[in-house]
């Protein structure tokens, strides 16, 4: 099951809202969910760089009209039951410039994933910076980075590192139809992530290109 969580509203100051359960991360630009992404297909990023799901806690605020805070606990990447006794950390903030135009997403989850008992100092961190700008009333512009580390991340022992860049470009043609390219680098720098295979980490450079159209014929179906 994909999501199962609840939710609660306070209206204090600004609102507060509360999420526990399991559910989809904050992290990133691509979603799990198909209909909210442009593309079907997904990137390394969406797939090896960060977390789909966690189980935990999860608190919103915001702070004006401009500025959202996040910050939670979890159980760790794409679990239900924890491997290990030990909580994770899930936070970040969503800033919406005056004009609406533009955004900056940043978020962060570290916490360790080794099975019980964890190693001392094995925590794995990711961070996320999403940077979405309209750049006319049809085109628009999303930069997506990420940056992982896991100290002792396989038996064999190398640290596990990663980055990368994404990026979408989107155009609205007219109503109906819109164009779009995806271009991006995603570096698995200690082979931990893409291709940790039994004869060790494959330490790798990945790119991918990727263009389509959408089409959407009536506002309902899409």
């Amino acid at each position: 099951m994909p999501q199962l969580y609840a939710e609660v509203f306070a209206p204090w100051a600004n609102g507060l809202s509360l999420k526990l359960g399991h559910f989809y991360t904050i992290m990133g630009h691509e979603m799990v969910a198909a209909p909210e992404n442009f593309f079907y297909s997904h990137a390394y990023h969406f797939q090896y760089a960060k977390p789909l799901t966690h189980t935990g806690l999860l608190a919103e605020y915001a702070v004006g009209d401009r500025l959202k805070l996040q910050a939670g606990l979890t159980r760790g990447w794409d679990t239900w039951e924890d491997n290990n006794n030990d909580l994770g950390f899930l936070g970040g903030l969503v800033w919406t410039s005056p004009s609406e135009r533009t955004s900056l997403a940043l978020s962060v989850h570290t916490g360790p994933e080794a099975d019980e008992p964890p190693e001392q100092g094995r925590f794995r961190t990711v961070y996320s910076l999403v940077f979405n700008h309209k750049c006319t009333d049809r085109l628009t512009y999303v930069l997506q980075h990420e940056w992982g580390y896991e100290p002792r991340a396989t038996a064999a022992d190398p640290p596990g590192n990663w980055y990368g860049v994404n990026q979408h470009l989107i155009y609205k043609i007219n109503p109906i139809w819109a164009a779009g390219l995806r271009l991006e680098w995603f570096r698995d720098k200690g082979g931990t992530r893409v291709l940790d295979t039994p004869q060790g980490p494959q330490r790798a450079d990945f790119f991918e290109l990727t263009a389509g159209l959408n089409w959407s014929p009536r506002e309902r179906l899409f």
